[in-house]
């Protein structure tokens, strides 16, 4: 591969990575699922240092969930903040902290419930 023709596929990966980390897609995230360090993605993202080939190939794939350099898409629904990352919504993780939060509420609730009970027997047991 000509020098010319790394230096696109190395600028490709650079604007798939700097537009999913403009989306809300964290370094730690991309270094976890790609295998490349975050210390890496890291300085690739601010533009510290360019991909060498074979992680620019790795950033593409993960992005477009193809091996085909002139392939890429990452794009932001904006009326749903939906972000699809090769065919992947990420608002998956959003559904699940909601579902957490949602989950949380209501152990909140059992234990207020059962401090008032234990109140109402701690009541008791003194009267008898």
């Amino acid at each position: 591969m000509k020098k010319e023709d790394k230096k696109k596929v190395a600028n490709k990966a650079l604007k798939l990575l700097q537009g999913a980390c403009k989306n809300g897609i964290t370094c730690y995230k991309i270094a976890r699922d790609t295998g490349i360090t975050e210390q890496t993605v890291y300085n690739y993202a601010n533009g510290d240092t360019t991909p060498t080939l074979a992680n620019a190939n790795i950033l593409i794939t993960y992005f477009t969930g193809k091996n085909n350099y002139n392939a890429h898409k990452v794009s932001n629904n904006g009326n749903n903040n939906n972000i699809n990352i090769a065919g992947t919504q990420i608002n998956r993780d959003q559904e699940e902290i909601q579902s957490l939060k949602n989950r949380i509420n209501e152990l909140e609730e059992l234990l207020a419930e059962l401090r008032s009970d234990k109140q109402f027997l701690q009541k008791l047991l003194e009267k008898n």
